[in-house]
């Protein structure tokens, strides 16, 4: 019993402080209550921009990979425009960057002045990573190279040494600040410098016009083509005289044999005559020689009475 009781007390006297509670607050539960509301509505916006955030962060790499595949410097840079703030726009820069370079590079020895145009568009798109990209160091550093090969490509040898250097510096241990470092010692080189001050004062030849209708440029040749003659005035090798014919030898004339006589009957000749074939291989083996006449037989037959 006296635990019971206990208890009913025990329950009291929280319902009371309970209602105290409550009373004290009465004036206070409109705002009470709009403060809950509002931290729901954080909670809720949160959420939503989260949501939005991921949605907006799979859209932006998507757009890139798609510009990227696609080999367009343009259609990245709107990419990093349009992103601006991700990653996903920097690596959109990076790479319009990338493009510029390579073809930039390769149009020096063709339209120096396309060439310049292009590598201005990727020394601005590497600077804008430079800055920009403070969070994702290896970008960074991907963006200084870019810079060097671009200073480089200008012949700005100083430039070009100085962010090779920085790279070599900030990622010692990478493939990249390896190449960097190399580059660096190969930029400090005088004969180098001296070959990049020649290379800058070239004029190639300007590319052929591809507007229809446009007169192609001829090319330069020498003011006394049109009179060179048509065979080089070669001194010719001297005719050799005629052959004579041939006069045949005396081996070379045809043999005439006399036909066998038919032998008696009961004897036989002393000697018979050659065999054709024989006397043909000692025709060949001694043509300086006469071949020898034919034997005549040792006894002639009687004439038959």
């Amino acid at each position: 019993m006296k635990t019971q009781r206990r208890h009913e007390l025990q329950t009291n006297e929280l319902a009371d402080r309970i209602g105290h509670y409550l009373q004290q607050a009465k004036p206070y539960s409109r705002h009470i209550g709009l403060g809950l509301l509002a931290a729901v509505l954080i909670v809720g916006a949160s959420l939503y921009l989260i949501n939005q955030q991921a949605v907006a962060h799979g859209v932006s790499w998507s757009e890139f990979l798609r510009a990227f595949h696609s080999f367009d410097p343009k259609a990245l840079a709107e990419v990093g425009k349009i992103h601006e703030g991700t990653a996903a726009a920097l690596w959109a820069r990076q790479s319009a960057g990338d493009f510029d370079l390579a073809e930039g590079a390769r149009l020096l020895y063709r339209d120096r002045k396309e060439a310049a145009r292009l590598l201005e568009e990727a020394e601005t798109s590497y600077l804008y990573v430079e800055k920009q990209g403070a969070k994702y160091p290896l970008l960074v550093d991907r963006a200084r190279f870019g810079l060097a090969q671009v200073y480089e490509s200008m012949s700005r040898v100083d430039k070009a040494r100085e962010y090779y250097e920085k790279v070599s510096q900030t990622a010692k241990d990478s493939v990249l600040g390896t190449a960097a470092r190399q580059r660096a010692e190969r930029l400090n080189d005088k004969a180098v410098e001296r070959w990049y001050a020649w290379f800058e004062r070239q004029e190639p030849p300007p590319p052929p016009s591809t507007t229809p209708g446009a007169k192609a440029t001829e090319p330069k040749v020498p003011a006394d083509l049109d009179t060179l003659p048509d065979k080089p005035d070669l001194p010719t090798a001297p005719a050799e005289p005629a052959a004579k014919p041939a006069v045949p030898s005396e081996t070379a004339k045809p043999m005439t044999k006399e036909p066998a006589k038919a032998a008696p009957a009961g004897k036989e000749p002393a000697a018979k005559a050659a065999a054709p074939s024989e006397a043909a291989k000692t025709v060949a083996k001694e043509p300086a020689k006469a071949a020898p006449a034919a034997k005549e037989p040792a006894a002639k037959p009687s004439a038959a009475k």
